[in-house]
């Protein structure tokens, strides 16, 4: 057992692998727990091709994010109480002992510092046992250079792809020897509140860019406390795009480190410019 969630039925992914080859397969359901949002009750509206598999819809962004027990690298986890006032970021992999998801969380221990610097609690996720993390820990730290005790973040214990039906995070195309579907590279940023804020889903065979995870969290960060929104590839300390709310008449008093128009054909006022704030 890895991960325990409320209120869903979901099918074992190996009966998702089977049933996708045979559709006379209709057995074998698996019911597992998930706890209810306050914003979002999550139904099950979503049904995989070709199977009786229903699993769990995704909250929208801006509304909480699923809670669940979870076991992990460091003991049993309830997401949320885990996540305390911090944000939090989910990374899932597909399998331990693999060369892309090592380098992956061998860049997030280098990163480390880096997220709790923005308050930004990590937590991994992979198919395999705790017993496989702890050996597999050894391998990114050696690959990541690393040479500090201990490992920077959890990563959970997903062997029965319970939380990985749950988040939607099955990538169909890619397999393991047994024919069961492995998880895409998901990402999921969760904010103090419990709210779900981004996600960013790559297939299995495609590496993160966490330059470009970081960069998220400045903006979202920045733009929660003020009336801002970020331009294509913006980085911190380039100019902000104000937001059309904000009248000419709040320009001075929000913004006194100065504003700048440009001049569209179309003749709206509405490319205005701020240094960061």
């Amino acid at each position: 057992m890895s991960v325990k969630v409320t209120e869903v039925g979901v099918l074992d992914p190996r009966q998702a692998a089977g049933g996708r080859k045979d559709r006379q397969s209709r057995s074998g359901h698996r019911t597992v727990d998930v706890q209810r949002s306050s914003v979002a009750h999550l139904h099950f509206h979503s049904v995989y091709p070709d199977t009786d598999i229903v699993h769990e819809k995704m909250p929208t962004l801006g509304e909480m994010f699923p809670n669940f027990t979870c076991t992990t690298t460091i003991g049993t986890l309830s997401f949320h109480k885990w996540l305390g006032d911090s944000w939090g970021i989910l990374f899932s992999h597909p399998a331990d002992f693999t060369p892309v998801c090592t380098t992956e969380l061998a860049r997030l221990v280098n990163l480390a510092p880096e997220f709790e610097k923005r308050n930004v609690k990590i937590i991994a996720l992979s198919c395999d046992s705790v017993k496989n993390h702890e050996l597999w820990q050894k391998d990114v730290k050696s690959y990541a250079g690393d040479k500090s005790p201990g490992f920077p973040f959890p990563i959970i214990d997903d062997s029965d792809r319970n939380l990985a039906v749950l988040l939607g995070m099955l990538d169909p195309d890619e397999v393991d020897s047994h024919g069961i579907p492995l998880t895409a590279r998901a990402v999921f940023v969760i904010d103090p509140k419990k709210k779900y804020r981004l996600s960013i889903l790559y297939p299995a065979t495609i590496g993160r860019n966490f330059n470009e995870i970081l960069r998220t969290i400045d903006a979202m960060q920045l733009t929660d406390t003020h009336k801002v929104a970020t331009p294509a590839d913006w980085e911190v300390g380039k100019e902000c795009m104000i937001l059309p709310v904000v009248t000419n008449l709040q320009l001075n008093k929000m913004f006194p480190r100065g504003t700048t128009s440009v001049a569209v054909p179309s003749g709206l006022p509405y490319m205005r410019k701020t240094p960061h704030p």
